[in-house]
């Protein structure tokens, strides 16, 4: 009975950790620093969170510590991925990734949605995560990847304030594509040993070598190795720029709109959306040489 009382007094302490008097002052510090704009609400869908990248500050502020909070009530590292993907470079946006390297589920989404237009959010966390948020003595871990927007790195700031509330361990990725930090995280989440980015392009390497092994005796698959990328202007083409060695002898990649410009815009006149939604060609294409070659166009985040 005595070891029964004990364990009941230490998850009692857990569960209010979240509303002790310094972490409710320094929740509302920062809930006045970020102010929140009256009356906007966010949606969060299965493409994230998105709005004028302006306007995110209270967002994602909340948003760094709502994902710390879920890392702590399973125990696992959790991911965000700060992009707005196809959308215009004024705007931004967030995608939290789950434990296992997916997206975010759907009753934590609603949640999540929840938490950024609540009015009274110290309310919203007690009765949300009073029960859960303590199961650990694990301060919840926290991934971070960002594209080139000019918002980027301010947001990231209010994402690191709200997961540090909680003193969450963060790491952060830097300029990564969408599918880099999920596979990162699904990484972790397998118990591999090697999470790198290095291993990511490994892997796409050796697949593609197998692929080129089974397919050689077809030539005209191979009789023309160039392919020219539209980077988007965004974080694929910041990839691909340092990762196309990889593929000497396999691929002869040449990029275009590869955001390495002093000009450059992400999704301005290029990237998927633009191909496909126009049905038009992305800009700098226009050229003769490629007519009749091999081209590809990414996403703003790839």
């Amino acid at each position: 009975k005595k070891k029964k009382k004990i364990e009941e007094t230490k998850q009692q302490n857990r569960v209010t950790a979240i509303m002790e008097p310094k972490f409710v002052e320094e929740f509302q510090k920062l809930n006045q620093k970020y102010d929140r704009i009256a009356d906007k609400k966010y949606s969060y869908s299965v493409s994230g969170l998105r709005s004028l990248g302006t306007n995110l500050q209270n967002p994602f502020m909340r948003i760094g510590l709502f994902t710390t909070l879920l890392s702590r009530k399973y125990a696992k590292t959790m991911g965000i991925m700060i992009t707005a993907s196809h959308n215009a470079a004024c705007d931004n946006g967030v995608k939290v990734i789950a434990t296992d390297g997916g997206m975010l589920g759907d009753q934590d989404s609603v949640m999540c949605q929840e938490f950024v237009n609540s009015d009274t959010p110290l309310d919203f966390l007690r009765d949300t995560f009073g029960s859960d948020v303590a199961a650990q003595d694990y301060e919840g871990d926290v991934w971070i990847g960002n594209d080139t927007r000019d918002t980027s790195l301010m947001l990231k700031e209010c994402l690191c304030a709200g997961a540090s509330l909680l003193k969450a361990n963060i790491k952060d990725f830097g300029v990564v594509t969408t599918p880099q930090l999920h596979w990162l995280v699904q990484q972790n989440f397998n118990g591999e040993d090697d999470i790198s980015l290095d291993h990511y392009w490994n892997r796409y390497v050796d697949a593609f070598t197998t692929l080129n092994t089974l397919t050689a005796e077809n030539e005209k698959y191979w009789k023309d190795r160039q392919i020219f990328v539209d980077g988007a202007d965004g974080v694929g083409g910041y990839q691909v720029s340092g990762a196309k060695n990889k593929f000497t002898g396999l691929l002869d990649f040449e990029l275009v709109n590869d955001s390495l410009s002093e000009n450059a815009v992400v999704n301005e006149d290029c990237g998927a959306e633009h191909v496909q939604k126009g049905q038009t060609i992305p800009k700098n294409f226009d050229d003769a040489k490629f007519y009749e070659k091999k081209c590809a166009s990414f996403d703003g985040d790839a």
